[in-house]
């Protein structure tokens, strides 16, 4: 990690600078606290520090996690986990019982998103580390804490096969300090092709985290100093299994964070964290590597972003299907780095700021569900996504620092969200998400006079 007097702290246009929605009655973002005490059940507090994301093992029961030092933590579902309440549904208590010990140890950095692959192992973005590694499906089997193995699938860019090429420029034209053949800094979240298995994962910033006092790689503090540089060095990367080259799909990007595929997988939603937005980015195709703004100006910084799901229209079907994705809103906007993004000394002085001197980031956890619009169900052509709503504990009380959404649809389960932590000792679900998402926006719809039977 570079000294913040070596960072290049490059300019920024005041007037290109996020201007963030109004969190305003009758909005998509309108306030509320349908995440409290009552609807948020917290898990394995105090002894899972610092997992982003939560992972549902491909049997649909069980739950991975991967804490803050390296470790990765599993909890067997117990019966009470998965009753059927009446009217249906697999919903019910806190049900999951952690292991005694972890399964294995990732190596060095820190990870931050993983999911499943179809064989099911388990992928793992580790920032400061090794790039992009994975645990062996044997290591979740019954007592198969020593039969996965952990394998480094991508720590650089492969090297083009001319020989040649750059890593290209921003949208504004300037040259970036990305080239093929890059070492992977900040790798930091991904999601899985259902039909090649290519891997698509971002790359955060040309910052790579360090090991700070806490004895787990610093984050927050490359992050900053991302911020403060004020260059768009991040990047949308594709690992292919068949042929193990890793490729850059897009650069250009001001903090990559989470990613998702779009149902036709042929375009992705990539958050762009410094700039408050989402971005499409088209992974196949003619327009491969371009970028679109899907969502801007959003009243928090973004992080993790997952898909969606609605169950089938047979009830007594696993079968689910992908109506949008799950975006985790991990912090609201700080008027301090607001004020000093314009101006270099500013964000130098942001830069040199020891940690313990910043304000605090005030807590609050919000997730965002957004709907899939425009044509033909996931097409590459005019897709683009709304905001149908956001669960929101506006105070942090009962869930805060939600960096990563994960849906249990996805595994053939209920309507139960499960909630990474970065910053915390604990994660947490929330049962019937989308049933609140789409209740609240029906109240907001008849408030404001639209008939829904018109939408």
């Amino acid at each position: 990690m570079p000294l913040p007097s070596t960072l290049p702290i490059g300019p920024l246009d005041p007037s290109q600078l996020p201007k963030p929605l109004a969190m305003a009655p009758g909005s998509a973002f309108e306030p509320n606290a349908l995440l409290n005490a009552s609807s948020v059940t917290r898990l394995f507090e105090g002894e899972v520090l610092g997992s982003e994301s939560v992972a549902v093992h491909p049997n649909g029961r069980d739950l991975v996690m991967c804490d803050r030092y390296g470790y990765v933590w599993r909890a067997k579902a117990t019966e009470t986990a998965t009753e059927k309440k009446e009217g249906g549904g697999s919903e019910g208590g806190d049900g999951y019982d952690l292991d005694a010990r972890p399964l294995a140890h990732l190596g060095a950095g820190r990870p931050l998103g993983f999911h499943f692959d179809a064989s099911g192992n388990l992928l793992v973005c580790m920032s400061g580390g090794s790039g992009l590694v994975m645990l062996e499906a044997g290591a979740f089997e019954e007592g198969g804490g020593g039969k996965g193995r952990v394998v480094v699938l991508a720590s650089a860019v492969s090297p083009p096969a001319d020989g040649g090429g750059s890593g290209g420029g921003d949208e504004r034209g300037r040259a970036l300090p990305r080239r093929p053949h890059s070492p992977i800094l900040y790798a930091n979240d991904l999601d899985v092709s259902s039909r090649t298995g290519v891997v698509f994962f971002t790359d955060s910033a040309a910052i790579a985290p360090l090991r700070g006092r806490g004895g787990f790689w610093d984050t927050m503090q490359a992050y900053v100093l991302s911020l403060a540089q004020g260059e768009p060095t991040g990047r949308l990367l594709s690992y292919d299994p068949r042929t193990g080259e890793t490729r850059v799909v897009a650069g250009g990007l001001w903090f990559a964070n989470g990613v998702a595929l779009a149902p036709c997988e042929t375009w992705a939603a990539v958050v762009e964290t410094n700039s408050l937005r989402v971005h499409k980015v088209y992974v196949e195709g003619p327009k491969k590597g371009q970028k679109e703004v899907l969502l801007d100006g959003l009243p928090g910084y973004p992080d993790g972003l997952s898909r969606a799901f609605r169950p089938a229209s047979d009830p007594g079907s696993r079968e689910k299907e992908q109506d949008g994705f799950w975006l985790a809103l991990v912090a609201p906007l700080q008027p301090a780095a607001r004020h000093l993004a314009p101006w270099r000394l500013g964000r130098l002085l942001m830069a040199w700021t020891p940690e313990g001197a910043r304000p605090p980031l005030r807590p609050w956890g919000a997730a965002a569900r957004l709907g899939l619009r425009g044509a033909g169900g996931g097409g590459a052509g005019g897709q683009g996504v709304e905001v149908e709503g956001w669960l929101l504990d506006p105070n942090g009380e009962a869930l805060s620092s939600t960096s990563a959404v994960t849906d249990a649809r996805e595994h053939g389960s209920g309507d139960r969200l499960f909630f990474g932590n970065l910053a915390g000792g604990y994660v947490s679900f929330v049962d019937g998400a989308s049933r609140k998402v789409e209740e609240a926006k029906r109240l907001r719809l008849r408030s404001s006079g639209v008939d829904r039977s018109e939408l």
